[in-house]
């Protein structure tokens, strides 16, 4: 019990920083409006970010039917869309930030999905990222 309730408590407090960092930019004028979050989960840790920020599109992705239809109930103004980690269906540069927390050690291809996170990122965008500490995981994020 403790520990799910600890595991909770982290991922809210690692959406209320990654909320915080988006909004600070926008204060700053970066005009942070496009948003991915790749989180593929039930739209919790997604509505955790988006509270209070204003942004022009959200899209959350998620890898099952159930999920999906959790998060578009969580996350209904925004996009929810069931897709494949390794190939997005955006164009290039079309994101100014893309979330990914707690998401990528549960990859297939997790330098697949890396590599698509720099193809949809505009140039001067934000990647928030958040990885159990591994070695393995440092090595491919460095790259």
């Amino acid at each position: 019990m403790y520990t799910k309730l600890f595991r909770r408590y982290q991922q809210m407090r690692r959406c209320e920083l990654v909320r915080s960092l988006i909004r600070g930019r926008i204060d700053l004028g970066a005009n942070e409006t496009r948003v991915l979050d790749m989180s593929y989960g039930d739209g919790y840790g997604s509505s955790m970010v988006l509270e209070g920020l204003n942004y022009a599109l959200f899209v959350g992705l998620v890898i099952s039917t159930q999920k999906l239809r959790t998060a578009r109930h969580s996350l209904a103004s925004c996009q929810v869309a069931k897709r494949d980690a390794e190939r997005f269906p955006f164009s290039a540069e079309t994101f100014h930030t893309v979330c990914s927390l707690e998401t990528l050690e549960l990859l297939m291809d997790p330098d697949a999905s890396l590599k698509e996170i720099a193809r949809v990122l505009r140039p001067g965008g934000t990647l928030f990222l958040s990885v159990p500490v591994s070695s393995s995981f440092n090595a491919a994020i460095s790259r």
